[in-house]
């Protein structure tokens, strides 16, 4: 992906062109700027009992581009950790933002469909998913962590939470 496209993502200053080799370039030789590279991931689900990731999750539109998985699921597989692309589906039309032109939600919209694809081996199943029961896997990626690894003294209480049992 070029530079230049690179530059529209996002509104933060320091991933727009803080960490971009143009950025860089001005303080390191131009092939090392090049060679700086860095993704941002989208979300990481964690314990709030006692903090610790429980996953790492990729975001999209599910009309935007392909994301690739590559670092995140190498990141994912150091920490031993599952790794997860969410991509959403709005209702309604979407607007543009004025000063990168990417799609966002105009005041009414709201996410109407999930798809869950698990970024695990070669092989990806996408699941699709409704709100509720998107919001009832998100609190089950949890579940793992509860059983065997959580320091917590109160994380097997939590696999009972809402009526939930493990």
């Amino acid at each position: 992906m070029s530079q230049h496209r690179r530059h529209k993502r996002g509104h933060n200053p320091y991933v727009v062109v803080g960490h971009r080799k143009d950025s860089l370039a001005r303080f390191i030789d131009s092939r090392r700027a090049g060679w700086m590279t860095q993704i941002d991931v989208d979300s990481c689900e964690y314990c709030h009992l006692c903090s610790e990731p429980v996953a790492l999750i990729e975001t999209k539109d599910v009309h935007a581009m392909t994301k690739a998985s590559t670092v995140t699921t190498k990141l994912a597989e150091r920490a031993h950790l599952e790794a997860y692309l969410v991509e959403y589906e709005l209702n309604g039309d979407r607007g543009s933002c004025s000063a990168c032109g990417r799609a966002e939600p105009a005041a009414h919209e709201d996410i109407v469909k999930f798809f869950v694809t698990e970024w695990t081996g070669s092989a990806y199943e996408r699941e699709p998913l409704d709100p509720k029961p998107f919001a009832e896997w998100l609190w089950s990626l949890r579940f793992p962590h509860w059983q065997s690894e959580c320091s917590n003294p109160r994380s097997a209480a939590m696999l009972y939470e809402e009526g939930r049992a493990a």
